[in-house]
């Protein structure tokens, strides 16, 4: 029990080193001396492997202030079928393979392998391959008690650069049985209950309405909308 109590130790003072960083130094060295005090040399390695273990598995939240009001070009594929929203735009997912600010055409290597909520005026088909300027829109996260927090990037379509010689993903074959299980389930399914499967089988979330959004916030039961991970 005392090996895992160590394990775990390190591993909270390695999060806990991030917000209060001169508090978790200090209870780390006393706790450190503690244990050669008490000659238990043994747990020592087991502070340090926990926080070793935190170290290796700590996967920092990607910062796209840089790229924010910015014009870039990304290609890609659009991995889901387009939703309207209710100001009359569309919206769809994108998986972006890679990406160049327009104006120096610099890589954006942070945005790579990453998904974007594009909104246009024109519905795409899911699967092919395209290359794309979009604005990155601003970060409108929330973080008010009893509301999910929303990770999602998003960005407004400014034109289409290359349709890729109509070329297709290779994940045409997953992106296309998705879309078509979307359909299935808006046509055979109410509208309320179809967004609720469609949220937690595929992770369209983009049918759900603001009711059956806050019924979930409300409830506490937010969290059944990400079990498809995506």
């Amino acid at each position: 029990m005392a090996f895992f109590i160590s394990f775990l130790a390190g591993v909270i003072l390695f999060y806990s080193f991030h917000y209060f960083p001169f508090t978790s130094s200090i209870i780390f060295f006393l706790f450190l001396a503690s244990l050669i005090f008490k000659k238990r040399y043994l747990l020592i390695p087991m502070l340090v492997f926990g926080v070793l273990y935190a170290f290796f598995r700590y996967a920092p939240e990607t910062d796209f202030s840089n790229i924010r009001g910015k014009e870039i070009i990304v290609s890609g594929a659009f991995s889901s079928d387009a939703v309207l929203t209710s100001s009359g735009k569309f919206i769809q997912e994108f998986h972006v393979n890679s990406a160049a600010d327009e104006e120096t055409g610099k890589a954006l290597k942070e945005i790579e392998e990453k998904d974007i909520f594009i909104f246009s005026d024109t519905e795409f088909e899911a699967g092919l391959l395209y290359e794309i300027a979009v604005k990155i829109g601003r970060d409108n996260r929330k973080f008010n008690p009893g509301m999910t927090e929303n990770n999602n990037l998003y960005a407004n379509l400014i034109e289409v650069k290359d349709l890729r010689d109509g070329k297709i993903s290779v994940w045409s074959v997953f992106e296309d049985a998705r879309a078509r299980l979307n359909r299935y389930v808006t046509e055979n399914f109410s509208a309320d209950s179809g967004a609720l499967v469609s949220a937690i089988t595929t992770g369209q979330r983009g049918n759900m309405s603001d009711g059956l959004r806050d019924a979930f916030n409300s409830a506490g039961l937010a969290h059944i909308l990400s079990i498809s991970g995506t």
